[in-house]
């Protein structure tokens, strides 16, 4: 429900297709996973390796 929701209000808000919110909505997602990687998963590695 929670993305039924928030897909409806960004529509709505920026006047722009379900193609693109999915395609934004995917890019937020991709933007998330690379700087979870960056400041938290790779810090922790490479303290577990040394």
């Amino acid at each position: 429900k929670v993305e039924t929701c928030l897909t409806i209000r960004l529509q709505k808000d920026f006047k722009i297709s379900l193609a693109e919110v999915q395609t934004l909505m995917a890019n937020i997602l991709i933007q998330l996973i690379l700087a979870f990687n960056e400041l938290i998963w790779k810090p922790r590695c490479e303290q577990i390796i040394l």
